[in-house]
């Protein structure tokens, strides 16, 4: 599960797909009445911490380039 965090945070795309995917799975279980996985307590915070990561990776990314800019003819 590090490996994967890891990997996800430096920006591997296939990475990021897994994690999402994993996170989604573990919130989808936690938001059931009979939970069927149950994430380590680390592993849910590994996650977690990721996706707050990939957030603010993002919103960085968009406040420092807002719009392409095109060149005029």
């Amino acid at each position: 599960m590090m490996q994967l965090a890891n990997k996800a945070a430096q920006g591997d795309i296939r990475s990021q797909r897994e994690f999402i995917s994993l996170a989604r799975t573990s919130e989808e279980a936690a938001n059931s009445e009979v939970s069927t996985f149950i994430p380590h307590e680390m592993d849910q915070k590994v996650m977690e911490d990721i996706l707050r990561r990939m957030k603010s990776i993002s919103a960085d990314t968009t406040s420092t380039n807002p719009e392409p800019k095109t060149e005029e003819s």
